[in-house]
């Protein structure tokens, strides 16, 4: 008798978790249609040197991954790393560097880490923050929680990379990191950019603002709500690619919590 059984039903079905939820369904949005890729690899599509991976590259996906989930990223990255490592060892008759794979992924790792709190929508840890200040009589809105933590993104990103380039610069067995070919090759592979991804651009688009603007409304869960049955109203998603692509115990986990 701790909880009454009528309070259960309520505790559980926080606008929290309904955003939650959301926000995983709109992951698989994103990752089905291959927006996620398309944004990771034209982040590297510039960079030409070493410097750039530090000091352009790690900054620009720490802002990146405060809006879309940082696990996405840094597992659809890690692939292109990889061939981009093995490429610059092949390229300099290196047959392997460690400081270049801690460089590479670490440096990854920690930019990302750098984004995920800067808006509500990275993670749910995030959302479930928003709940507990809301539940201490401090609720925080989504343009409030970006006022505070999306200044911190480049100025952590910068951080992180120019940290990864002090220790590891002077230790690198290849010259210079080049991605180039790498990139251009993965982006030659992919699709050509469809109708489907531009619309589930365009939801992605006004899911921010809709946080931004909407919140006080219709509340973060209602907002993404909304563009989670505009995926579907789309046809970018179907009911089974929700069953078989969102951790419904996460979910469950975050609620029971």
């Amino acid at each position: 008798d701790i909880l009454p059984a009528d309070e259960i039903p309520k505790a559980f079905m926080q606008d929290a978790v309904v955003f939650i939820l959301g926000i995983l369904a709109v992951a698989v949005g994103v990752s089905k249609t291959g927006l996620d890729k398309r944004i990771g690899l034209l982040l590297l599509s510039r960079i030409k040197n070493t410097e750039g991976f530090a000091f352009i590259f790690f900054p620009l996906l720490a802002v990146s991954a405060s809006f879309v989930s940082e696990h996405a990223l840094v597992a659809l990255l890690v692939p292109v790393m990889t061939g981009v490592y093995k490429a610059t060892c092949t390229a300099h008759g290196v047959k392997q560097d460690r400081i270049l794979a801690i460089f590479l992924f670490l440096g990854l790792s920690f930019a990302a880490n750098a984004g995920g709190p800067r808006s509500p929508a990275a993670g749910a840890r995030n959302a479930i923050m928003m709940g507990y200040l809301a539940d201490a009589g401090f609720p925080i809105s989504f343009g409030e929680w970006m006022k505070y933590g999306l200044p911190l993104a480049p100025v952590l990103g910068l951080m992180a990379g120019a940290y990864m380039y002090i220790r590891c610069k002077p230790k690198l067995l290849v010259k210079r990191v080049t991605p180039g070919e790498v990139v251009k090759q993965e982006l030659a592979r992919l699709p050509g950019f469809s109708a489907k991804e531009a619309i589930m651009a365009a939801i992605l688009g006004l899911l921010v603002i809709g946080w931004i603007t909407l919140e006080d409304t219709f509340g973060l869960g209602g907002v993404t709500t909304m563009a989670v049955f505009a995926m579907f109203l789309f046809r970018i998603i179907s009911w089974d690619d929700i069953r078989e692509g969102v951790a419904l115990d996460v979910v469950g986990l975050y609620a029971a919590a």
